[in-house]
């Protein structure tokens, strides 16, 4: 607001990018008035409101009749947008314009706070008068992250927090000086009498909204040059940019109208980036496990046009991501992982976020909440990640899921394995790839796991364990619609991942009436869990009786090797169709039906220093085998895995049906060898 050159402060102006999404026809226009004298009673300013307030008297509008004007309506619709109940929360225009309607006066408070009330009347927009001395470089509307303090106007000694997801005015110091949009302004930035540094706001929502801006704005430049100081300036300049700068010119430009300057130049040197669309990809390239789908995702991204901007763990690098723009951050910590998104979607204009790694889901969905981002909210990714709330959430849908209980004390967990039978599973609510997952067969076993798990027993949950085949389904949505569903078939229990490989095979064709049902029951737990765009990997338990029991759900690609098998066998990348899903509404999957294809996990029952192994290319020359990759090489050390994804790579192959799949699983398990030495 003030000029850097004259070594005084400035006051940049941001609106949050993800606001578009929510209220494309969103218009901020700004005056910022560096220096002020705000009076108690200006005669022309009076006569301004009076005659503002005496036409509205003229209209007799009823309550229904203010709601129903385009202006407001218009942020009726909005407010429903970020979330917020307009019928409990109007926005300002819509509380000014009820009162007078039923015949009221305003209050009177001063000069500038009453020019604003009569330019809103007449304009039907909101327009504020916002003390901005106590703001230093940054003002920020935006979606609220929940821990900003809010002091309220007339009531500072009684803090609130925002609900996170409103729209709120904040600074860089974590306080918000609005709740709810434009319902109520903060203590922190109320207009008073004397020399102020002043900046007026005027919002619109409306389609057309700009024009009405730019004559509300004229309004009060017309007024305000009588107020303003000869030495004083104004600024004045009309959103929807992403970033405005408000800055006292040395010398004030000359135009038609002397007291505006043009703001088009203003832009700070981020708006190049801000104007590009982009997403942002969490990628964990350790071990590469990812790095197809990284790939995937990057290449999907640029032939629609859009950058690709990467999210890596602190302190890691990764040469596929060469060329990218690249943050870092404690990906294990949610506020670490937050604070780099706020800074990343400051720089860059980001219309979708992809979290490769299940892990990552949650935080993501905070990271969409804190800046309006489309995708999973938390509430919704909580049906993806707390298997608590995930099971709860398919009874409520009908779906059949193992029972469980709370490890609360062993004794508990005795009476439950006594009533269920052994064995029982002990789980983290929240683990993935069946880490720091038990079987439990005895009671004698328990003591031990009880033992293991300690003090850290409330962060796992027990389950029956379930007899029966095992089965996955790998899915895109759309709109909360199917657009490819893909079942496969496990070769061996999950949870006996120590001693076999993992395998997987498809079942694409001659499938059962139980196997149909998967499909089915697989639609209704994801459209339950709140999916509307997006990929999800989901696996069922088919029991000899024909009931299906319901598993478990990432929202995410599926991992190891599964998104390669599908793309040797359907012709489709899940992670890059998922890409494409989000960013393309009228995009389809133009997947193939083709063979069978299996997949398994590449494993060694030798441990120590790799000495000789098979290369993925001495795999791929195998008949039959389409893809592999093998992630260990001469001069590792092997150790027993402690996840079912802690193996030495993959392989693909393909089939006539899931028998011939099966025999050739075996060939290509006796071809790979590993020799090793001690460690």
């Amino acid at each position: 607001m003030d000029s850097p050159a004259a070594g005084i402060r400035t006051l940049t102006v941001t609106v949050d990018a993800r606001l578009s999404a929510h209220v494309p026809g969103y218009v901020l226009g700004l005056i910022a008035l560096p220096e002020i004298d705000v009076v108690e009673d200006a005669p022309a300013v009076a006569a301004q409101l009076t005659a503002a307030e005496d036409s509205l008297h003229a209209e007799r509008l009823t309550k229904a009749d203010v709601s129903a004007l385009p202006a407001i309506a218009a942020w009726r619709d909005a407010y429903r947008a970020v979330g917020v109940n307009p019928n409990r929360f109007p926005c300002a225009a819509e509380s000014v314009l009820r009162r007078v309607a039923k015949g009221d006066r305003l209050p009177r408070i001063n000069s500038l706070v009453d020019l604003c009330n009569a330019v809103s009347l007449d304009s039907r927009l909101p327009v504020a008068s916002c003390d901005v001395g106590g703001i230093e470089d940054e003002l920020h509307v935006r979606l609220a992250h929940g821990t900003e303090t809010y002091l309220p106007l007339g009531a500072p000694d009684a803090p609130e927090q925002p609900e996170p997801g409103e729209v709120v005015y904040a600074d860089g110091r974590g306080r918000a000086h609005s709740r709810r949009w434009n319902w109520r302004q903060g203590d922190v930035v109320k207009t008073g009498t004397g020399r102020r540094r002043i900046l007026l706001t005027v919002e619109s929502a409306h389609e057309g909204g700009r024009d009405d801006v730019e004559r509300a704005l004229g309004r009060l430049t017309d007024t305000l040059a009588g107020l303003v100081p000869k030495r004083g300036a104004l600024w004045c300049s009309t959103g929807p940019r992403r970033r405005e700068r408000c800055s006292e010119p040395r010398r004030p430009r000359r135009s038609a109208d002397p007291a505006r300057v043009d703001a088009r130049d203003s832009y700070d040197s981020h708006e190049e980036h801000r104007m590009n669309r982009s997403i942002l990809v969490v990628y964990r390239p350790a071990a590469g496990r990812y790095a197809a789908q990284f790939r995937s995702v990057v290449a999907a991204a640029t032939d629609l046009g859009v950058r690709t901007v990467v999210l890596l763990p602190a302190g890691e690098q990764a040469p596929e991501a060469d060329g990218l723009p690249q943050y870092h951050a404690d990906l294990e910590d949610t506020a670490s992982v937050r604070a780099v998104v706020d800074r990343i979607v400051a720089e860059h204009r980001i219309e979708r976020i992809f979290p490769l790694f299940e892990g990552d889901v949650l935080p993501a969905s905070r990271c969409r909440r804190d800046h309006g981002i489309p995708g999973l909210t938390p509430d919704q990714a909580l049906n993806f990640r707390d298997k608590n709330v995930m099971h709860r959430r398919a009874e409520e849908l009908g779906v059949r899921v193992a029972r469980s209980c709370r490890p609360d004390t062993v004794t508990t967990v005795a009476r439950f394995a006594d009533e269920v039978g052994y064995p029982v599973v002990v789980k983290p609510y929240a683990g993935w790839a069946c880490g720091n997952t038990y079987r439990v067969d005895s009671r004698e076993e328990l003591d031990r796991v009880w033992e293991e798990m300690g003090d850290d027993r409330h962060e796992y949950r027990v389950e029956e364990f379930v007899r029966g085949t095992e089965f996955h389904v790998d899915s895109l949505f759309q709109g909360g619609e199917v657009v490819f569903e893909q079942l496969s078939q496990y070769t061996y229990s999950v949870l006996e991942y120590r001693d076999e490989p993992g395998g997987t095979i498809s079942r694409k064709y001659g499938l059962s009436p139980r196997e149909q049902r998967i499909l089915e029951l697989n639609a209704v737990v994801l459209r339950g869990f709140g999916l509307s765009t997006g990929v999800v990997h989901a696996e069922f338990f088919l029991l000899d009786d024909g009931e299906v029991v319901f598993g478990e759900a990432g929202a995410r690609a599926g991992g190891g090797s599964i998104v390669p098998a599908i793309e040797a066998g359907r012709g489709i990348n899940l992670a890059g169709e998922w890409c494409r899903l989000e960013l393309d509404p009228d995009h389809r999957p133009a997947a193939r039906l083709g063979p069978e294809i299996g997949t398994e996990y590449l494993a060694s029952g030798e441990y120590g220093r790799i000495t000789a192994i098979t290369t993925s290319a001495e795999l791929m020359a195998l008949d039959a085998v389409l893809d592999a990759d093998v992630w260990k090489s001469v001069g590792d050390v092997l150790a027993p895995p402690t996840r079912s994804n802690d193996v030495l790579g993959w392989y693909v192959c393909e089939g006539t049906d899931f028998e011939d799949v099966r025999t050739r699983f075996k060939t290509v398990r006796d071809a790979f060898r590993v020799e090793t030495e001690q460690a």
